[in-house]
């Protein structure tokens, strides 16, 4: 039984894969020692290490609580709508940008150069959003004309603060999360495989360290304290991870850039369009658009190149059916803030529950049921001759979101009644008084997403892995991490859409994300779960087809091509090449430690 779920869970969430040089150097130096238990922690790892624990603390402390700080009427004071599409946009770059960071890593600057320049960026970032959460007091302002601009005035402002500094740490991210882990792992290349798992699990350790500490100490203070202090301890952690990557440079094992892969692929795109609009004697003889790009039919790269652009092209339809997964998931940090904002947060007496640590139960979910499944659960099914494929995994976890949603669809049912009866009962049908239920009643929605992770997102790194081509799978990672982006965005653009099609029907109270005046007095949140929930079975149902023709385009990828069997038919001989060079140039990036974003 496969064991490579927690170590797959590592790098999706946090990078993209290790290097292909350092696959080749572990796996294939006959004369590298290796060890049951490498020591690991040079001064090198040490410091990207706790790097990273202050990186992940900083990112998961801003994201965290956007939506919550962005409607108070004493900060932002947006609405849930407004607040809710900023941190979609917001999560989107963050999941986009790993992509030009990895490739100006591979083939501008190296990799520590990268990640230095993004930190900056980052810093700057994090610098702007203490600026931009310092508490506003208009309660005793004049009610005058001049002071009601002044007002307006700096709201503008702090609104403008805030979000560059947000924007900034978004795109500073990018350069950070795609080459952290590959250079981390390029620092014990040459300690064989064991060091290499070593390192991810502790890499992984050290993200959930981070994490732990944002959605609870972080999300408190921010929440109950204050914005100010709350975003300034990022900053700081920021700070200290600076510092502490810096102090490593003279141990650092440093590689210089070449070519990307993903620079060769967009080459062989390009090429292969271009023939196609001239068509000539060998198109007629080509199974696949790209096949023009090969050397046999008057390209310039070898058969092995183009088939590997090929089998990227294969498995993007399955990476298509994720970006609807990624939009319901994006619920958790922000539909899902705003329903618990209108339930009781109370623990006990005066003390606040942190609405964004729910998060940390679907976290939880993740790291229970990763070891539960790959240790005990698949192995009984084994045993019973029950074999779940990787594509009936996905299609699970795909079910699981869409229960997880609908779940949280009826919880806001069940809300608004209470908040309807407490209004009758004090005799104001117009308060928005929160529902007297716990907040807890989300525990099971946050589960159930967490939950779903486990067969959808954790297995579908899997497939991309072992489908990809050995000199593509850095490529392939940075493409299905790209899928979370586009999810993100996907909801921030399904947000203004159906607000802006339920207002034009039912009024400004009629708004399915409606704004706080109107949450407790209607069941439209209730139907915008639902509505995603309908979208997530829909996509379910469009997997399957996408699953059933990528099933039966891998049994027969075995079988010979119309392009070779002209090759060894020799029709036509002008277009045979006996002696074409078989051995593939991405072997270039191969030797030169590439990474692809």
């Amino acid at each position: 039984m496969d064991t490579s779920y927690e170590n797959a869970r590592s790098e999706f969430s946090e990078s993209i894969p290790l290097l292909e040089k350092s696959s080749k150097s572990v796996t294939d130096d006959q004369n590298t020692p290796t060890h049951s238990s490498p020591s690991i922690f040079t001064c090198a790892v040490v410091c990207i290490l706790v790097t990273e624990l202050c990186e992940r603390l900083t990112f998961y402390s801003i994201s965290g609580n956007i939506v919550y700080f962005a409607t108070r009427s004493n900060h932002l004071n947006m609405t849930p709508a407004v607040a809710s599409t900023l941190a979609l946009m917001f999560q989107g770059i963050c999941f986009t940008m790993p992509v030009l960071g990895g490739w100006l890593a591979d083939s501008k600057g190296g990799k520590f150069s990268v990640i230095l320049f993004s930190a900056v960026i980052y810093l700057l970032g994090t610098l702007l959003l203490p600026l931009g959460s310092i508490e506003r007091n208009d309660s005793n302002k004049e009610k005058s004309q001049w002071a009601a601009n002044d007002v307006t005035t700096n709201l503008t402002f702090m609104q403008a603060v805030y979000i560059t500094g947000l924007f900034l740490v978004a795109f500073g991210t990018g350069g950070i999360k795609a080459n952290v882990s590959p250079f981390g792992a390029e620092q014990i290349s040459n300690r064989g495989p064991a060091a290499i798992q070593a390192f991810f699990s502790w890499f992984y350790w050290f993200i959930n360290v981070g994490a732990l500490v944002s959605y609870t100490v972080v999300v408190y203070i921010q929440q109950n304290i204050s914005f100010f202090y709350g975003n300034l301890i990022p900053a700081c952690a920021l700070i200290l991870s600076l510092i502490v990557f810096l102090s490593g440079k003279r141990t650092y094992v440093l590689q210089s850039p070449t070519e990307s892969p993903l620079t060769k692929i967009l080459n062989i795109i390009k090429e292969a369009i271009k023939k196609s609009r001239r068509p000539s004697l060998s198109s007629s003889f080509v199974n696949h658009w790209l096949d023009r790009a090969k050397m046999c039919f008057g390209g310039s790269y070898s058969s092995g190149e183009v088939e590997d652009v090929k089998n990227v092209f294969r498995l993007l339809p399955i990476f298509g059916t994720f970006i609807v997964y990624w939009t319901v998931y994006a619920q958790m940090f922000t539909s899902m803030i705003h329903q618990g904002e209108n339930m009781n947060i109370k623990i006990y007496g005066d003390l606040d529950f942190p609405i964004a640590s729910l998060a940390l139960f679907a976290i939880l979910g993740l790291l229970i049921s990763v070891p539960v499944m790959d240790k005990f659960v698949y192995p009984l099914l084994a045993r019973c001759g029950i074999c779940p494929s990787q594509l009936q995994r996905i299609g699970l976890g795909m079910i699981i979101m869409t229960a997880g949603i609908a779940c949280a669809g009826g919880l806001e049912l069940y809300r608004v009644k209470e908040c309807c009866m407490l209004q009758t009962r004090n005799g104001d049908v117009n308060a928005t008084e929160v529902a007297n239920i716990t907040i807890f009643y989300q525990v099971p929605q946050y589960t159930l997403i967490g939950l779903s992770e486990v067969f959808a997102s954790v297995t579908g790194l899997e497939l991309a892995f072992t489908e990809a081509p050995k000199s593509l799978q850095g490529v392939i990672m940075g493409v299905f991490l790209l899928t979370t982006g586009l999810g993100f965005f996907l909801g921030a653009a399904l947000v203004a859409i159906v607000n802006v099609v339920s207002k034009a029907f039912s009024g400004e109270d009629g708004k399915w994300f409606p704004d706080k005046k109107y949450v407790n007095k209607s069941h439209y949140l209730a139907y915008f779960f639902f509505l995603l929930a309908g979208l997530m079975f829909l996509n379910f149902i469009v997997y399957i087809f996408v699953a059933l023709s990528f099933k039966k385009k891998k049994e027969s990828a075995s079988r010979p091509t119309m392009s070779r069997e002209v090759m060894n038919n020799g029709k036509p001989p002008s277009l045979t090449r006996e002696n074409e060079p078989d051995k593939s140039s991405w072997s270039s990036s191969q030797s030169s430690g590439n990474s692809a974003p």
